[in-house]
């Protein structure tokens, strides 16, 4: 009976999610104590492309959308033929669908952006707005346009807006059963977006790096978030998809990056990745199943025992640009809502969730209980290999007597699954 409940309770606020206007909402006893929590005025700067992306994003540009005309099909043919393939875990359901969670649209999780209105001195919540992103019209985008670049100055009296999307739920329970609600009444399909952009080695070599973006309603492991945005990057040779070649893959999670240039392969020229953890698990991209070592500071695991196949062809794969080339004054306002999602410095969930202790920043891509800002936002937008938020992580499978004096021997006798430490920490 409690869990029917829940599920009902869960469709009436999924389905409460449709709506629109820019109204100013106060609901009695809205929770906005995460705001002791956060820094003000802290948004990260945008990424902006190097100019070598300048052959593929800019004009000719009739649609606005920052892809130029003439390459839009071959991109989207280039990005098709390397579009990897998925493991998930099958215990990642929720326990309503028989099938794990698929990484989904983002016009599912951000409808609707929420903006939490402070006043600085005194310092008092002043109210809550609720902008609805389907359409959005010349009004409506002047008002958002404040949240496409950081705050750099204010007045005395100005107030702070905290703005970010907030997903249905406040725990990975509830994210779990609204997740399941909104894929059994919606039925979307497996989402990636994919963002190619023109690398120059310290060689002077010229490689084409395809960033493969995958949206996931919250990370579960350790201290969790709502929001989480997970990639890989599939290195090729060429623009060209009729002449391109996969060189490397490089697989991110958990604040570490593994780059391969022999990975396992669905069909000629799709890469597999492993989906990290199960129920409540990170959604980091593995290249392999198995429990890996040094997550957390060195003191945690995350098991990877993917199970459930999500093919490259089942997969809606969508191009997106670097995010200063798309010109959202040449849009309708449909158009708008369906890529304005990549422009706005928020957050992609409540800011922060870690209950009561003392909130913890770190360098890591994830920092512990904050919901993450968009791809364009992140350290590793535009960027290959390790960067900022990401250590090298080279994995070496344990031996049998490296195992003996620790636990592990035991799951790796249940499981037969492999256990992987990092090699470069040694």
């Amino acid at each position: 009976m409690k869990s029917l409940a829940i599920y009902l309770g869960l469709v009436l606020l999924v389905s409460a999610m449709a709506g629109c206007a820019i109204a100013p909402h106060r609901p009695i006893g809205t929770d906005v104590s995460y705001v002791r929590n956060i820094l003000p005025f802290s948004q990260p700067p945008l990424t902006m492309g190097e100019d070598e992306s300048g052959e593929i994003y800019g004009t000719p540009d009739e649609d606005g959308d920052g892809i130029k005309d003439n390459l839009k099909a071959e991109l989207l043919e280039l990005v098709r033929k390397f579009c990897p393939t998925l493991v998930l875990d099958i215990s990642d359901t929720g326990g309503v669908l028989s099938r794990p969670l698929f990484p989904m649209p983002v016009e599912t999780f951000a409808r609707k952006l929420t903006v939490d209105r402070f006043s600085i001195a005194p310092f008092r919540w002043k109210g809550r707005d609720m902008i609805d992103l389907s359409e959005i019209d010349d009004r409506k985008l002047s008002l958002l346009s404040e949240y496409f670049t950081r705050r750099v100055r204010i007045k005395p009296d100005d107030e702070m807006k905290v703005a970010f999307f907030d997903f249905p739920g406040d725990s990975p329970d509830e994210w779990l059963w609204a997740l399941n609600v909104i894929q059994w009444m919606e039925g979307y399909k497996p989402t990636v977006y994919a963002h190619p952009f023109i690398l120059k080695t310290p060689k002077g070599d010229r490689r084409i790096v395809i960033q493969y973006w995958y949206l996931f309603p919250f990370d579960g492991w350790g201290k969790e978030h709502e929001g989480d945005w997970e990639h890989v990057n599939v290195i090729v040779t060429s623009l060209d998809p009729k002449r391109a070649q996969l060189l490397e893959v490089q697989f991110y999670f958990q604040g570490f990056v593994t780059s391969l240039s022999n990975v396992e392969l669905d069909g000629l020229s799709h890469p597999v990745i492993y989906v990290g953890g199960g129920a409540k698990g990170s959604h980091g991209m593995y290249p392999y199943h198995g429990k890996w070592l040094g997550m957390e500071g060195g003191k945690g695991a995350e098991r990877v025992y993917g199970n459930f196949r999500v093919s490259y062809r089942d997969f809606d794969v969508n191009l997106i640009p670097d995010a200063e080339t798309v010109k959202l004054e040449k849009m309708t306002p449909k158009e708008r809502g369906r890529i304005i999602w990549l422009k706005l410095d928020v957050r992609w969930g409540r800011p922060w969730i870690g209950g009561k202790d003392s909130a913890i920043i770190t360098l890591r891509a994830d920092s512990e209980g904050y919901a993450p800002f968009g791809p364009a936002f992140s350290t590793a937008w535009n960027r290959s290999g390790e960067c900022l938020g990401y250590e090298v992580y080279r994995p070496k499978v344990k031996s049998w007597l490296e195992l003996l004096p620790t636990s592990d021997i035991i799951e790796h006798l249940i499981t037969g699954q492999p256990v992987f430490e990092n090699a470069e920490s040694r």
